[in-house]
């Protein structure tokens, strides 16, 4: 019988780790791209790519460069700093009804 690769406990997790941080960013990338895309006014994809490649000063591309984006990236700052703010708040203030003993007897 051929020897087996014996992997360690710890590596199996660490990628699982790796893989749900990789399509977390995809997402919110995607969530970004669609964030800067759709819209009231109707921009199709290659005029946002223009804007945000080579602005001309049209309609389409001021309104992509001067409302969409900034708008995009405030979302995206707020909702980091909401994430650590709960993610400090979490820590500092562990639930405590998930202890046994705590209902009951």
């Amino acid at each position: 019988m051929p020897a087996q690769a014996v992997q360690s406990p710890r590596a199996q997790p660490q990628a699982f780790l790796a893989t749900g941080i990789i399509l977390g960013l995809v997402l919110l990338l995607g969530c970004f791209v669609a964030s800067v895309a759709l819209g009231v006014a109707d921009i199709g994809p290659q005029a946002v790519y223009q804007a945000l490649t080579t602005p001309d000063g049209s309609t389409e591309h001021l309104i992509i460069r001067t409302v969409r984006v900034p708008r995009s990236l405030t979302a995206l700052l707020v909702g980091s700093a909401v994430a650590v703010g709960g993610g400090d708040y979490a820590r500092a203030y562990p639930q405590s009804t998930g202890r046994s003993g705590d209902f009951g007897h």
